[in-house]
């Protein structure tokens, strides 16, 4: 009777590892829930289920994402409406493991020709074209300073005004070309290199500042911003 009992210890702790190891699949498309503050309350059912402690945070509508690794959350599409977008620092996925990963990298072109966003905060890189074409777009902030924005993210934002960057390693190549209204560019201590022609055609810019941080400039950083009169440049650098 011992060795039956032991043997089924044994073999529900197996059973519990393995699913523990298989929960998530590398490349495995999921969808997830954003941990930040809960705008909503949740139905009193949801609770009654899953015990207020343990409830997830209620899903962002319209995402999806990947788990990559085991380790980071990518978003790969977006299909809400959202007019001002919070993307927050981690994402659990929904089916309630209670785990919950660091959100690294916004896919390229997920949000590309979205007209319904006016004011974006994001806390991870931002791959290729992510945003291009956001017509409605006016502003954006960007809070990480490990992430990348890659060539072409806010490209032909016609209606992009203001751009802060508390923290982004690199800036890169046509990251905001195309931003004909774009009057405000705030660049905190932190970013490193800005690739070329990054801020192309940004008629109504008028002056920037490049912090001591910045080691590369690409060529043709400002070509056709018509109105810029004034780059200040940190003394020591």
């Amino acid at each position: 009777m011992k060795i039956i009992v032991s043997l089924l210890i044994v073999l529900i702790m197996t059973v519990t590892s393995l699913a523990a190891e298989t929960l998530f699949v590398e490349g495995e498309e999921i969808n997830c829930s954003l941990i930040g503050e809960r705008e909503t309350e949740l139905p009193e059912d949801y609770y009654d289920y899953y015990g207020y402690s343990d409830a997830p945070v209620l899903p962002a509508a319209g995402f999806s994402c990947l788990l990559i690794n085991g380790e980071f959350i990518r978003i790969t599409e977006y299909n809400g409406d959202d007019a001002d977008l919070v993307i927050p620092a981690r994402a659990r996925p929904w089916y309630g493991s209670g785990y919950d990963y660091p959100v690294k990298e916004i896919d390229a072109g997920v949000f590309k020709d979205n007209t319904k966003i006016k004011s974006v905060q994001v806390s991870c890189s931002i791959n290729e074209g992510a945003f291009w074409g956001c017509d409605n777009l006016e502003r954006v902030v960007v809070n990480n300073y490990s992430s990348i924005i890659e060539s072409n993210a806010f490209k032909d934002c016609k209606n992009l005004r203001e751009v802060i960057i508390y923290g982004a390693n690199s800036i890169g190549s046509r990251a905001f070309s195309g931003c004909e209204n774009l009057e405000s560019v705030t660049l905190a201590y932190g970013v490193e290199s800005i690739g070329a022609l990054a801020f192309v055609g940004c008629k109504k810019l008028e002056s920037i500042s490049l912090p001591l941080s910045v080691e590369n400039i690409g060529g043709g950083l400002f070509s056709g911003c018509s109105k810029l009169t004034s780059v200040y440049v940190d003394s020591d650098n």
